[in-house]
Parts: C-alpha cells; structure tokens; sequence
C-alpha cells in the first residue's frame, strides 16, 4: 500500500473515532444523568401515519432538557417491519 493510500485510512478512521466519541458520550451523558424517560401515556394508541395506514404505539422515548422542563416537542415516527421479528417480541 501506497503512503497516500495508508495516510487516507488513518485520516477516516481518526474522523470516525471522533464521531462515534462524541456520539456514544452523549447518548451515555443522556442515560445516566436522567434526562431519558419512556413514558406510557401514549402506549396503546392507535396512530394514522400520513399514508393513511394505521399502527399502535408500543414504546415511547421522551429526552428531557437539561433543566428537565419540557420544552416544544419534536415528533419522529418511524415504522419498521422485519420479515423473520414480529412486532409482539419487540414489546417490553
């Protein structure tokens, strides 16, 4: 392998270091410091997705701010289907 070739890798591997420290620091920072909540308010409750196809809520991950008041929420819907995990395993 080439210097060139050998500087680039070390390049991308130094960047990605630094984006999964950075990452894995915030997630862990969330976790312990409280902020990360799963309330049950929502559990249960049917949801029309803009395709008109309907799903029920089965988890629900709440971050609060750092001064744990709550503040505009942000809403992210994702929906998934896994053709060998029914929905019923991933229920906890």
């Amino acid at each position: 392998m080439d210097m060139k070739r050998i500087l680039v890798l070390v390049s991308a591997i130094a960047i990605l270091s630094l984006l999964l420290t950075g990452f894995a620091n915030t997630f862990v920072l969330n976790i312990f410091s409280g902020r990360v909540h799963f309330p049950e308010k929502y559990i249960g409750r049917n949801l029309t997705m803009e395709d008109d196809k309907k799903y029920v809520v089965f988890r629900r991950l709440k971050i609060s701010d750092k001064n744990h008041i709550d503040s505009d929420p942000s809403v992210f819907k994702a929906r998934f289907r896994f053709k060998s995990l029914k929905p019923s395993i991933n229920i906890c």
